[in-house]
């Protein structure tokens, strides 16, 4: 049942956007999972053999570790996707979540913010030392976070994308 809502979330909130599901997934729902970013990275960008979906830390860490701790409050009520996009020799990260609410999702952003930005001069995004830009949003209860984004304005791009889906 779970699969059946993540996959009418997809369809509903990433149509024509920024469309994330993994692994094993039947041709059906694979069609429906592959809807690209074509207006921000063009379709060729999203790399389909990395697209993870998840509800805890562990297999987040697996893909792309984050933190031995449970700093994004990732837990069986959460929906979490994890899509490695190639542009131009760049390898970025976008990891929206699902939370069952906006008061969890508000939590994680606090959580992750204070954990993984603390030296952020601006809430929510950082400029790391290999100069990538790590951008965290939150809209209701739909945490979007941008890792290894080369440019600021990208990072923004595709949060504002994932939101507007």
């Amino acid at each position: 049942m779970k699969r059946v809502i993540w996959l009418a979330f997809i369809f509903l909130f990433w149509r024509g956007g920024l469309g994330l599901m993994a692994g094993n997934l039947k041709s059906q729902e694979r069609e429906l999972a592959s809807l690209g970013p074509r207006e921000i990275l063009g379709w060729k960008a999203l790399d389909e053999k990395n697209i993870h979906y998840f509800h805890n830390h562990l297999i987040l860490n697996y893909h792309f570790y984050v933190s031995n701790e449970k700093i994004l409050l990732l837990d069986q009520q959460t929906e979490a996707a994890l899509a490695l996009y190639r542009e131009k020799g760049e390898r970025i990260n976008l990891l929206p979540i699902r939370y069952p609410d906006a008061k969890k999702a508000e939590q994680a952003y606090q959580s992750f913010t204070h954990s993984y930005l603390p030296d952020a001069k601006e809430p929510g995004r950082v400029k790391t030392e290999d100069n990538k830009w790590t951008v965290a949003k939150i809209k209701s209860n739909l945490l979007t976070v941008v890792f290894n984004a080369p440019s600021e304005a990208l990072a923004e791009e595709m949060i504002r994308n994932v939101a507007q889906k």
